[in-house]
C-alpha cells in the first residue's frame, strides 16, 4: 500500500484526466513542474523548464503514479548490504522527515546530508558530489 493514499489517488485521478482530455495531453511537465525547482538560480531555472517542455503531461504522470504507488516498507528493513542514504535537509519535494524513515527502517544504514531542496545537485553539484562521495566512501567501508 503506498505511503500515501489520498496522494496516490490523486495522482490517479489526474493522470486519467491527462490521457483523456485533449487540452491537458497538449500540456507538458514544464507547466507546473517549475514549482518544485525552489533553490535554483534563473539559469539552471531555464534548462531545467526547457528541458521539461520535452516531456508530455501523461508522461509525468504515469512516473507520478508509478512513484505514490512505491513503497518499500515491507522489505527494507532485510537489505544486508552496506547501504548510506543521502538526507535533502530543506527537501520540499521528499521531506526529510520522510527520508529519515526510510534511513531510520535499515538497521545499518549510514545518513549523509546534504543542505538542500530537491535541486540541491542542479544548484550546488560540487557539494553535491562530495556528500554523494561521502556516502560512497561509508558504503565502501563497510557496516559499522
Amino acid at each position: 500500500m503506498p505511503v500515501n493514499t489520498r496522494y496516490s489517488r490523486a495522482v490517479r485521478v489526474f493522470a486519467v484526466a491527462a490521457k483523456s482530455n485533449p487540452l491537458l495531453r497538449s500540456l507538458h511537465a514544464d507547466v507546473f513542474g517549475t514549482g518544485y525547482l525552489n533553490d535554483i538560480d534563473d539559469e539552471s531555472r531555464r534548462y531545467v523548464r526547457a528541458e521539461m517542455s520535452l516531456t508530455s503531461m501523461s508522461t509525468v504522470t504515469a512516473a507520478l503514479v508509478a512513484v505514490a504507488d512505491f513503497t518499500s516498507h515491507t522489505w527494507i528493513g532485510d537489505v544486508d548490504v552496506p547501504v548510506s542514504v543521502l538526507v535533502t535537509t530543506r527537501d520540499s519535494v521528499v521531506p526529510p522527515g520522510r527520508q529519515m524513515k526510510l534511513a531510520d527502517a535499515i538497521p545499518h544504514a549510514t545518513v549523509v546530508t546534504v543542505e538542500g531542496d530537491h535541486g540541491v545537485f542542479v544548484e550546488s553539484p560540487t557539494l553535491f558530489a562530495r556528500k554523494v562521495f561521502e556516502a560512497c566512501q561509508a558504503v565502501s567501508a563497510g557496516p559499522p
